[in-house]
């Protein structure tokens, strides 16, 4: 699985960073694991008090509810882990495969045009961010259903993906640079390294400097009339930073 190896190798090459930055007096580390943040067991939190937003370490994340609807987009967050119901119901379960012992607070994306983005209170280098897919998102790449495809197709053949591009901006509203992370691929002619992330993945963002704000894009093969069939939810997690 050509592309998923690359995507360790580079999660390896970001953590040698880190490592060399920590020796660097002049910068200050900073990760957000979501952990500060409070929930009881197998709950979330999806901007139903209408705050519109939440902060964890430098980062405010943008949440959008509709109350006539009960919905939202943006930025949610969960401790959710049930990883067997393929149902909007539990649209905010992280899918993962070793199982987690449902203590872990992470942030979960449901994407609608602008409104997944995170704004930094100051200019931040980026380091690397850990992503999976949502349960809803993963099962119905597996399995397809009355909505959207099974990856693959019948033969297994289609070289389907889904993927989300993260696109940094400065201060100034100036776009610094674009990084794309596949959540699943199966566009090799080689059907044994067709893919789905199913566990907490790293993705280089390093050359994503001076931002103010990330905003993330969900794209996929399985599109129709009104847009795109596949579940746009992703999962993250430990957003690394540096910032003098």
């Amino acid at each position: 699985m050509l592309k998923r190896t690359l995507q360790f190798v580079a999660m390896a090459f970001a953590a040698m960073l880190i490592v060399s930055c920590e020796s660097d007096e002049t910068f200050v580390l900073e990760k957000i694991d979501f952990q500060k943040l409070t929930l009881a067991d197998s709950t979330f939190w999806n901007g139903s008090d209408g705050s519109g937003e939440f902060v964890v370490g430098k980062g405010t994340f943008n949440n959008s509810f509709n109350t006539q609807f009960q919905s939202w987009s943006g930025f949610a967050y969960s401790n959710v882990d049930n990883m067997v119901l393929n149902d909007y119901a539990n649209q905010y379960s992280a899918f993962i495969a070793d199982g987690t012992d449902g203590s872990n607070i992470f942030g979960v994306a449901y994407v609608v045009a602008d409104d997944a983005k995170i704004t930094f209170s100051r200019p931040v280098d980026m380091r690397y961010a850990k992503f999976t897919n949502s349960t809803v998102a993963y099962l119905t790449m597996v399995n397809g259903n009355q909505f959207s495809k099974k990856f693959g197709g019948e033969t297994g053949n289609d070289p389907d993906f889904f993927m989300v591009t993260i696109k940094g901006y400065d201060a100034n509203g100036t776009e610094v640079g674009t990084v794309d992370f596949y959540l699943a691929d199966y566009t090799a002619e080689d059907n044994t390294m067709d893919y789905l992330v199913d566990s907490w993945t790293s993705c280089d963002l390093s050359s994503l400097k001076g931002v103010t704000e990330l905003r993330f894009y969900l794209s996929s093969s399985d599109n129709g009339d009104w847009g795109m069939n596949t579940p746009s939810y992703f999962c993250i997690d430990d957003i690394t930073y540096r910032y003098e």
